[in-house]
């Protein structure tokens, strides 16, 4: 029996709004934003990723953060529009949010 999981994919339809589970507090300043917003966290950041996804899923943008409690993102290439974002670091994700472009 062989069963290749990279392929298999399962849709599961939003049923409701899970509780915020996040390990890091932030705010982002200006959100909508027209050229650049400020990140600011809870806690000083060692070592992580910041990245932006569109709506179909795929990254757009990422910044790197290393020791920092803010930062500064740029709007560069980005249409208008909703964007998700994601901190990531080695002990997994840190803070899921959405961002507005305008």
């Amino acid at each position: 029996f062989y069963a290749n999981f990279d392929q298999l994919w399962q849709w599961c339809p939003m049923t409701g709004i899970s509780e915020d589970n996040s390990k890091l507090q932030l705010t982002i300043f200006p959100n909508p934003f027209s050229l650049s917003a400020t990140i600011s966290f809870s806690e000083n950041i060692n070592k992580a990723e910041y990245k932006i996804y569109n709506m179909q899923g795929e990254e757009v943008q990422q910044y790197a953060i290393r020791n920092s409690s803010s930062l500064a993102i740029r709007r560069e290439n980005l249409c208008s529009g909703v964007y998700f974002y994601q901190i990531v670091s080695s002990e997994g994700i840190l803070a899921t949010g959405k961002l507005v472009v305008e």
